[in-house]
This record gives structure tokens, C-alpha cells and sequence, in this order.
């Protein structure tokens, strides 16, 4: 768009149109998931999707004006709204049983390539190929990819989850809690706000500066994308902490404040590599923030919260694209720059008191919380989840006290919770074959969730037992967030392989050596 104008403000409405409809999109998106079964939604997403870039292709062929294809990005932003959520709910059926593992391992790897590569093939392409061929072999793979959603199982496979009692009880605790979540809104959108500037930024500065070509672009972005990369593990480690307001001060620091140097940069190789370090700030900007909110906000809740995140987050970027061009325009590239740097950092400063405050309030509810998350980070199938992750379950746990003889889930009923075993013993029954026994630390009812499938086998008390509850929304939306880890997947794929084949032995030998059941 820069090339073709060599306007920052036309750059700044392109990337405003790629994110306004966003607003409307991440409110609707779960209704419309209600409404449409997964596997349509998800072809016709992509089909909307190939016929709007090939139509952007055919206007760039016709040297069309640049509202056409602002006005085909932003058609492709509402038709790609439904990809995401369909994608997460057809997951655990596409890759049930034994290539469950295959499967969320490969989608992983391709999410991290296509996250750091993806912009810069895209730059580099244009090297060798037009913008009209460029986009006309995306809309060809596009399409290409609504072919092979047609393949997808049969939505019917999917099962609602009943009702939980408790909601009503935790919408009414979760309305307590808002009180607290604003500043971390506030600081998301502020971060959306300084990537809706690099958005524009990024296009000047590779190409007025920098001379990197058509190319430059990607090559800035995929810098920011291998910062967040190799971030990641240390983010990880950063939430573990009770306390994040001094963390989250420090990460916007690190976010923003080598925009100075690139303000005062020439090289390129210096300035791409300052952009991984804005990326590995901007990653745990989000991070922190986000693991800040869950800790005030009950699972239930989180739904919500998402759908209204995203629509102040997708409104601050493109602020932030629209505002750059007036920014240029009045200090220059170096001056806008030096301003991004040094403004957001001292606004996070001068808000950290409420921070810390607010890191007091969420303290109670974190220590509350961290004997569950210790029983759960020591499971097998969770051991490779990250904090947020664990703290988002334990926020769902029911502790349950269970008289002996009990049935806690029936074969053939709908799978509704996933359970583990805290005190007690409990017997595990495939029809009439009495196929394991459950001690403490063990598991069971993922299976029937994951797969959305009924319950393959029935589990009752042989004596006086404690069980935690999770529902199954809250598991199955963490489960979503993240890659499922090797032990989970290894667990799935071997308990559901021998509850087919109705084998009266057990499959899978846990951490602790003794023997799990074959699903519930």
C-alpha cells in the first residue's frame, strides 16, 4: 500500500479497515458459533474469504483505487472472524484417538513457522512474483482450504455441555470482581495502541529509511514475531509470580523504549533486531496483563471478557494506525518514534500504584487457589501447561466429598466434567468388566470431553472419597488456549484406543506407575 501511494495516511486506513469490523466481529462471533455448526461456518469462512483476496488481486490487475482494496480487507477480516473458534471446537474430533497427539503437535509447529516466517515469505515473494499473482496464489490455497474443511466429521458428533448449577451463583461473585480489571484493559488497549502505530510505522521506516524494499515490511514484523518466540519460555516463568505489577512496568519498558533507538538507527540488521526485543516486550505485555485479568475474573466469566478485550484491543490499534500519519506529519518519523518510546513507559509508571493494588487484592484469591494448582501442575496430562492455564482451572475446581458406592459418571452419559482423584479409592467398569481401580492422583472423564463423545465407561466410590470437579466448558477453553501437552495427548489417544476395542486391561501407566483407566 506504502509503494503504491507513498502515503502513510492510505497505509493507516488499510490497517484501521483490517481491524474496525474486528469490534463488531469478536461480539457476534459466539452467537453465530451457536447458530451455525463448525464445519459450515469454517468452509464458508474460507470461502468468502478466497473470493474476497482474489477479488483483491483482480483490482490490483485493474489499478483500481485503494479504497477497493481497503474495502476487500476489511470483508476479509468479517469472514475470517468465524475460522478461529470453529477450528478449536473441531480439533478434539478431527484428531481423536491415536493421531490426537500427531495432529496438535503438527498444528503448533505450523502456528510458531507461519508466526515467525509468514510475514517475511510474504515480503520476500514479492520480490519475485507481482502483488496480483501474490494474492491470487493465497486466495487459490484459501479456497483449497474450504475444500478440505468439507472432509471435516460431522458437527453432530459435537455435544452441548449442560448447564452448570453454580453459574448463576459465580455470574453473581464475577460481578464483584470488574472493579478491578479496567487498568489491565486499559494497559492491553495502550499495547494495541503501539501496535496500531507500528502498523504504519514499520511500512515508512522500511521503506524512506531503512531502503529495504518490498521485502522490508515482512522483515520488521518477522522480527517482532522471533522476539515473542524465544520470549515465551521466560514469560512463562514470569506468571508464575503472585505479584506482576512491577513485571508488567518493566515489559512495557521493554516494549516501547527501543523505539528510541530505532528512531536514531540506519542499519537494518541493528533495527530488526531491536524489533525481537519490541517483540519479546509486546509478548509479555499481553502475557501479564491477561494472566492479571484471570486472576480477577471467574472462568465463567472469561468468555465474556475475551469478546469485549478484543473489541477495546482491535479499537486501540487502529487509533493507533489512524493517529500515526498526523503524528508523522507533525514531528517526523524520528520524533514519532522517540515519542512511542518514552510515553507509554511513563504512563505504565505513573499508574503503578494502582497496579500494586490491585496485585494486593488478586493475592487472597491466588493463595486460595495455589494448593489446587499444585494437585494440578503434578498431573500428568497438565504438566506441560502453562500458569495461566493451571490457575484458570483451579478457579473452576469443585471439591467434592463422596459417600462410598457412588456413581460419579455412568457409560454412555454425556460427558459434562473432568475429574481427579484426591482421597479414596474408586472402581472402573467398561459394561460389566471391571477393567482398573483409581487412587489419589489419578484422573478420569477427559476422554468424553475432548472427543465429544458419551461417557465410554462408568466409575463409582469403593470408599468414602474426594474428588475435585472441573466443568467441562472451563477444561475444554483451556485445553483450547494452548498446545495440549505430549503426556495429555499420549494419555487421550492410548485410554480411548483400548475403551473401542473394549479390552478388559488397563492402557496407560501414569507418572506414578500405576495403572489408569481406559477413558471416562
Amino acid at each position: 500500500m506504502y509503494n503504491a501511494t507513498h502515503s502513510s495516511a492510505w497505509v493507516a486506513v488499510a490497517a484501521a479497515a483490517r481491524y474496525l469490523p474486528g469490534i463488531v466481529t469478536s461480539v457476534f462471533a459466539a452467537r453465530i458459533l451457536d447458530r451455525f455448526p463448525p464445519r459450515r461456518l469454517l468452509v464458508g469462512s474460507d470461502v468468502c474469504c478466497a473470493i474476497a483476496i482474489a477479488a483483491m488481486a483482480t483490482a490490483i490487475l485493474l489499478n483500481a483505487s485503494p479504497a477497493v482494496a481497503i474495502t476487500l480487507a476489511a470483508v476479509v477480516r468479517v469472514a475470517a472472524s468465524g475460522l478461529a473458534p470453529a477450528a478449536a471446537l473441531l480439533l478434539p474430533i478431527v484428531a481423536g484417538g491415536g493421531d490426537l497427539s500427531r495432529v496438535a503437535s503438527r498444528q503448533a509447529a505450523t502456528d510458531k513457522l507461519l508466526l515467525l516466517a509468514g510475514p517475511a515469505v510474504g515480503g520476500v515473494m514479492l520480490l519475485v512474483i507481482s502483488p496480483a499473482v501474490e494474492m491470487l496464489a493465497l486466495a487459490v490455497l484459501v479456497a483449497i482450504a474450504a475444500i478440505v474443511s468439507l472432509g471435516l466429521p460431522s458437527p453432530g458428533q459435537l455435544r452441548p455441555m449442560p448447564s452448570d448449577p453454580a453459574a448463576g451463583a459465580r455470574r453473581k461473585m464475577r460481578a464483584h470482581t470488574t472493579s478491578g480489571i479496567s487498568i489491565f484493559v486499559a494497559l492491553m488497549g495502550l499495547s494495541g495502541l503501539v501496535y496500531g502505530t507500528d502498523t504504519v510505522l514499520l511500512a515508512v521506516l522500511a521503506t524512506t529509511r531503512l531502503h529495504l524494499g518490498d521485502a522490508g515490511y515482512g522483515e520488521l514484523f518477522a522480527g517482532l514475531g522471533t522476539g515473542g518466540l524465544l520470549a515465551a519460555p521466560v514469560v512463562n516463568r514470569i506468571v508464575r509470580q503472585h505479584r506482576l505489577a512491577g513485571w508488567l512496568v518493566l515489559c512495557m519498558v521493554v516494549y516501547c523504549l527501543p523505539s528510541v533507538l530505532i528512531a536514531h538507527s540506519h542499519n537494518a540488521l541493528s533495527v530488526v533486531a531491536l524489533e525481537a526485543l519490541r517483540g519479546a516486550g509486546a509478548l509479555a505485555v499481553d502475557v501479564v496483563a491477561l494472566t492479571e485479568l484471570q486472576r480477577f475474573v471467574l472462568p465463567q466469566g472469561l468468555p465474556l471478557l475475551t469478546a469485549r478485550l478484543t473489541s477495546v484491543v482491535f479499537g486501540a490499534v487502529a487509533i493507533g494506525a489512524l493517529a500515526t500519519p498526523l503524528s508523522l506529519h507533525g514531528l517526523g518519523t524520528t520524533g514519532t518514534l522517540t515519542v512511542l518510546g518514552v510515553l507509554p513507559p511513563i504512563v505504565v509508571i505513573g499508574v503503578y500504584p494502582v497496579l500494586r493494588r490491585s496485585d494486593t487484592a488478586s493475592t487472597s484469591r491466588f493463595e486460595e487457589l495455589e494448593p489446587r494448582i499444585v494437585v494440578l501442575e503434578h498431573l500428568g496430562l497438565l504438566q506441560a501447561s502453562s500458569r495461566p492455564v493451571l490457575e484458570r482451572l483451579a478457579a473452576d475446581v469443585s471439591e467434592l466429598g463422596i459417600s462410598a458406592g457412588t456413581t460419579i459418571i455412568a457409560e454412555h452419559d454425556v460427558a459434562d466434567a473432568f475429574y481427579v482423584v484426591r482421597a479414596g479409592e474408586l472402581e472402573v467398569f467398561v459394561g460389566d468388566r471391571h477393567v482398573n481401580d483409581l487412587h489419589a492422583g489419578d484422573w478420569f472423564g477427559e476422554i468424553g470431553l475432548l472427543e465429544g463423545v458419551p461417557r465410554t465407561a462408568t466409575v463409582r466410590t469403593v470408599v468414602p472419597s474426594v474428588l475435585y470437579r472441573i466443568g467441562g466448558e472451563a477444561f475444554l477453553e483451556a485445553f483450547a488456549q494452548l498446545p495440549p501437552s505430549p503426556s495429555l495427548l499420549d494419555s487421550v489417544a492410548a485410554r480411548l484406543a483400548v475403551s473401542r476395542l473394549d479390552v478388559a486391561a488397563p492402557a496407560y501407566s501414569g507418572p506414578s506407575g500405576r495403572l489408569r483407566s481406559p477413558e471416562t
